[in-house]
């Protein structure tokens, strides 16, 4: 006589898989990361307080002494499209959502057809991560990184600022 498996254990185990499985993204994404900003030291992430589900934002990439390489929170701007035929439109843009850097090609293709230097694959892909483990894979910055401005919003109930330090893969 066989037993029907237990649903409970089996979404238990499905679960268990899907949490490893994300940790392991995460190497892939520092590493990425450290290619294409080679003086960034980490990911810098926010995690709205006010949200119902603390989803995780973009913030930064920082080298070691704080400086930002890359500010993936500079707010929305409006240009003029000049098309070539002479007419024009207003565009609303992110200027921090901007394609990043080329990653080597062996680093790529660790990302399936996830495009590497999308900033909104790449934060769709940390959400992703973040659903399977939630609020379990990224460290609070710790204080020494925290600009005063930062600490200040932090305190005064703003967003809480997240890492991934960056690295490359021991081994590819």
């Amino acid at each position: 006589m066989t037993t029907a498996p237990n649903p409970m254990a089996t979404f238990k185990a499905a679960a268990d898989h899907a949490a490893a499985a994300a940790r392991l993204v995460l190497p892939v994404i520092a590493a990425t990361l450290h290619a294409q900003f080679p003086t960034g030291a980490h990911l810098v992430l926010s995690r709205s307080r006010s949200d119902e589900g603390g989803g995780l934002s973009l913030d930064s990439v920082r080298n070691a002494d704080g400086t930002v390489l890359r500010n993936f929170d500079a707010g929305w701007a409006s240009h003029v499209v000049v098309a070539a035929n002479g007419s024009t439109w207003s565009q609303i843009v992110q200027p921090g959502m901007t394609p990043m850097p080329a990653a080597p090609s062996e680093l790529a293709s660790l990302w399936g057809d996830v495009d590497h230097r999308d900033p909104y694959a790449l934060v769709g892909l940390i959400a992703r991560l973040d659903a399977q483990v939630p609020h379990g894979l990224f460290d609070p910055m710790p204080e020494e990184h925290l600009t005063d401005e930062e600490f200040e919003e932090q305190e005064d109930g703003g967003p809480s600022l997240l890492w991934l330090p960056l690295a490359p893969l021991p081994t590819l």
